[in-house]
């Protein structure tokens, strides 16, 4: 018996109707849109605060956010590492008291021969040229005149000389100002003897704004993934507490938030000590070149886009476009033990090739105890709730397109076999055992020819309208530690 839709029942008329229906593949996985938002506060640009720019390219994010902002610097990489995504844009003012952040370079002594000395400013080496006649003040003055719009642009730092000494101030105001990073060359070519500087590392800014009602204002819609310019503590905690809200079986908004840190290897534990989220993953480094909204960027960039491909397969060894020659000196890296507690305390770590390339060693979430304070280390990769979500999304977006107008009456009715357009437990138990085999053959799931016995649904006891299932699923596992035991025979 077909059940029509479009074609009266009751119809007279002599002729040949046919209508046109989408019946959903049952071999078929359902694509699943990447969506991106970037959060970061506002500078001089033309846009407006609390309100959300919707596929914006970089040049827009020039023109809205401002383009000495760190927000439109990340855009930037950001699409370089991604460049088909849609990217959705919102912004917070700085706070009213606000103060930027400064940094100095003071020379002291003569050039013994004519030198090209170079400043390296958040990764931009910019060059100057020294030679014996100048005293400090010329040598101060030199940077000054090195500092083009387009290194100011690339920093967010403008320069100032006096007495011997460069004083360099951010654009923008606020804390995460004061992660700028500044220091001299000390590459063989760009060393001159006979000059000495000191570095004064950024410090001095101040300001925190709150991005909670930036966020508040898209708290309805998707987005898959999202990043932060801005990485204080009480932000991250909040977004901790609104990405799970988002995860939730009535909300149903999964989305994943990635930051940056900058700070030494205590700091970075502290930090960690206060948070536990399944949704967000921070990539923390010690004296690293690029700013932390840079490597939140890349990092949402490269993990979006892979996961969103291949939700079960890790990170490991891909690249962080954009950043080659960015990473901490070989003295700031962190060392195998110092990873491993990191990645144990969730904070994700990277690995350094020679050439300056960037890659990921392993991304894993802030999650690290259950709900009574134990150590669980069930969500601890990105892995795990990417792969739930994909699972989740698919599954019922099938369910609602393969069974949009069903009834729904016990296996044991008679009704079943005889009516289309009808839906049974079984029925749905049977959908999730065969969504379940095609899982496994995209290495999303495994184990699931024992799991899907265990599978049941059954009619709620008070509402006949309601289906309440139980779907088990072992996540497909990942090569990451290997140890094997090299045993000499003599």
């Amino acid at each position: 018996m077909v059940d029509f839709t479009e074609i009266p029942t009751e119809w007279n008329v002599p002729g040949a109707y046919g209508e046109v229906t989408m019946v959903p593949s049952g071999n078929q996985l359902t694509v699943m849109p990447l969506r991106i938002l970037a959060i970061g506060q506002k500078g001089d640009g033309a846009g407006t605060s609390l309100v959300c720019y919707r596929n914006v390219s970089p040049s827009q994010a020039k023109m809205l956010a401002g383009a000495n902002t760190m927000l439109a610097r990340s855009v930037a990489l950001l699409v370089g590492a991604a460049p088909y995504v849609q990217l959705d844009l919102i912004m917070v003012d700085p706070e009213a008291d606000a103060t930027a952040a400064t940094g100095t370079l003071t020379f002291t002594g003569t050039p013994a021969v004519n030198a090209t000395m170079a400043v390296v400013a958040k990764g931009v080496r910019v060059p100057f040229v020294v030679t014996p006649q100048m005293a400090v003040g010329d040598m101060a003055a030199a940077v000054v005149a090195a500092w083009t719009p387009a290194v100011q642009l690339k920093t967010g730092l403008t320069a100032a000389a006096a007495l011997g000494a460069v004083t360099f101030t951010s654009v923008e105001k606020g804390v995460f100002a004061n992660d700028i990073d500044l220091r001299m060359s000390t590459l063989l070519g760009d060393v001159a003897a006979g000059v000495s500087v000191a570095v004064t590392a950024m410090a001095g800014g101040a300001g925190t704004p709150d991005i909670s009602a930036a966020v508040n204002m898209v708290s309805s819609t998707w987005y898959t993934d999202m990043y932060t310019c801005l990485n204080d503590a009480a932000n991250l905690s909040w977004l901790g507490t609104e990405t799970a809200r988002r995860y939730q079986a009535m909300t149903r908004l999964d989305t994943h938030v990635y930051y940056g840190f900058r700070g030494t290897y205590g700091e970075i534990l502290t930090l960690a000590g206060t948070l536990n989220s399944r949704f967000m993953s921070c990539l923390p480094a010690q004296n690293p070149r690029w700013h932390p909204s840079e490597v939140a960027a890349v990092l949402c960039a490269v993990c979006a886009t892979s996961l969103n491909a291949k939700p079960s397969r890790q990170m490991n060894t891909v690249v962080l476009t954009g950043l080659t020659g960015c990473a901490p000196d070989e003295a700031d890296l962190f060392d195998d033990d110092e990873r491993n507690i990191l990645l144990e305390s969730g904070m994700s770590t990277i690995r350094v090739l020679q050439d300056g390339t960037v890659e990921l060693e392993r991304v894993v979430t802030n999650y690290q105890q259950d709900a009574e304070g134990n150590p669980d280390t069930s969500w601890q990769d990105i892995m795990v709730p990417k792969t739930a979500t994909r699972v989740r999304y698919d599954f019922l977006t099938y369910m609602r397109d393969t069974y949009p107008r069903f009834n729904l009456v016990p296996d044991t009715s008679d009704i079943a076999a005889a009516q289309p357009g009808v839906m049974t437990p079984s029925m749905a138990v049977g959908s999730w055992v065969s969504r379940t085999k095609l899982y496994e053959q995209q290495v999303w799931l495994e184990n699931t020819s024992t799991l899907s016995k265990l599978a049941s649904a059954a009619i709620d006891d008070t509402k006949p309208n309601r289906l309440n299932g139980a779907l088990p699923m072992q996540i497909a596992g990942s090569l990451i530690v290997q140890a094997y035991s090299f045993q000499i025979q003599s």
